[in-house]
């Protein structure tokens, strides 16, 4: 509904203020399906993913590098 994708957009400005940074594939604070933060960072470059983004992204890309860095992903 209306109400509720306002009050997801409000959360997530609120966490926006609170400094925590968006997903750089999504480009969400909050994944629309899970509510969760954006919790996955890459080991070379420190920029955290929403791991069910980060999962589309290797899927799709045939790869399995960060999309920002581009350095191999080290789990």
């Amino acid at each position: 509904t209306v109400v509720d994708a306002v009050l997801l957009w409000k959360e997530s400005v609120d966490k926006q203020m609170e400094g925590v940074e968006p997903c750089p594939i999504c480009y969400g604070v909050l994944h629309p399906k899970t509510m969760n933060l954006p919790n996955t960072s890459c080991a070379n470059c420190h920029y955290k993913f929403h791991s069910v983004c980060l999962t589309q992204w290797f899927r799709t890309s045939n790869k399995v590098k960060c999309v920002l860095c581009q350095q191999d992903w080290v789990y």
